[in-house]
């Protein structure tokens, strides 16, 4: 009798396994024209963040469009003035992303929060650092809110 109980629980799960198996995708996301990329959250519609090399090897960040690979041409979220890199973290239901971007000719690390599925503004979009060099936003909820952390200069 305990044995039949185990093949049925068995038989149970692969079943499910199988089923579940199936609702997913796998997408290769490319790059912005570089060697490497890294997607670091997605939101509910499939848009992706992350970052990306470009062909220049700089580090940018990037957001796909819905359930989409990473189009060179629209994706790149492009760096706060003064900087050469960026990196995307989080993003939320609006297509706003927030990360952390180089300034100063790569000697301050600022945090930035997008416009929602908009580049990068250096006008709008940079939340600075709290009195320190270095800040960086991790994550952004659906009002727009990010959370994050900095390093304070002493």
């Amino acid at each position: 009798m305990e044995l039949g109980k185990r093949v049925w629980c068995f038989a149970l799960l692969f079943m499910s396994s199988t089923c579940f198996a199936q609702m997913y995708t796998l997408i290769d996301l490319g790059t912005l024209g570089g060697t490497d990329s890294e997607a670091s959250g997605i939101n509910a519609s499939g848009q992706v963040v992350g970052e990306s090399l470009t062909s220049d090897l700089a580090w940018r960040a990037f957001r796909t469009a819905p359930n989409a690979p990473i189009n060179p041409d629209t994706d790149n979220l492009g760096t706060l003035d003064g900087g050469s890199s960026s990196f995307g973290f989080g993003i939320n239901a609006s297509g706003q992303v927030v990360g952390e971007a180089f300034i100063n000719n790569n000697t301050e690390v600022h945090a930035f929060r997008t416009a929602a599925n908009s580049p990068i503004n250096s006008a709008t979009d940079d939340l600075g650092t709290l009195g320190g060099v270095v800040s960086v936003a991790l994550g952004i909820n659906d009002l727009g809110q990010v959370v994050g952390s900095f390093i304070w200069e002493e």
